[in-house]
């Protein structure tokens, strides 16, 4: 009767446990990462690799992993979970600014400068004078 009881609360377990969306796991089998939006749980070690894809491809903002979900994921929880690939906060904060431009292209440009990422509200005028790169344009 004692092993029989165990038996149905281990499966009772393995039907309330949750699974990561990303590797398939158990969701306790790890390091565990809930968004702030949404309140999905991911492993850590799998939202960093998912976050870094759609910085790589500009998939901004980024999104839940879980397809339904179409909640934002918090600024603050990419930092987070970026915190040991320092150069992908740069990339993404960089890959951010150009989404936007793109998206309002009538309001902002940014210097054609290569490493200028001055920013300027679109003004009339045939001259541009950068104050940042210092480059006439």
């Amino acid at each position: 009767m004692h092993t029989k009881n165990r038996k149905q609360k281990e499966e009772q377990e393995k039907k309330n446990e949750i699974n990561c969306v990303i590797c398939l796991e158990g969701i306790f089998s790890g390091g565990i990462f809930p968004l702030q939006n949404c309140e999905h749980i991911f492993h850590v070690q799998c939202l960093e690799p998912y976050m870094v894809e759609q910085i790589d491809n500009r998939n901004l903002p980024i999104k839940c992993p879980i397809s339904e979900c179409k909640a934002e994921i918090a600024e603050l929880d990419i930092k987070d979970v970026l915190q040991t690939k320092m150069n992908y906060q740069s990339i993404y904060d960089d890959n951010l600014i150009k989404c936007y431009i793109d998206s309002h292209p009538n309001d902002f440009y940014q210097c054609p400068t290569p490493d200028c990422k001055a920013l300027y509200k679109v003004e009339g005028g045939p001259k541009f004078d950068c104050p940042e790169c210092q480059k006439v344009y």
